[in-house]
């Protein structure tokens, strides 16, 4: 994949991280949801709401 086709990836897809590794792998992460930014807030010290 490209530069510029990985772009276009990326650019239809704005819902996910995506990322490639030192290989070229494409890495896909699912998009977070409020569950995450709480153990997020909790990770870094922050109190519940």
């Amino acid at each position: 994949m490209t530069e510029d086709q990985f772009y276009k990836f990326c650019q239809l897809n704005p819902d996910f991280r995506i990322e490639r590794n030192a290989a070229g792998e494409l890495v896909i992460m699912p998009p977070t949801d409020a569950e995450t930014g709480q153990r997020n807030f909790e990770i870094i010290g922050l109190p519940k709401k």
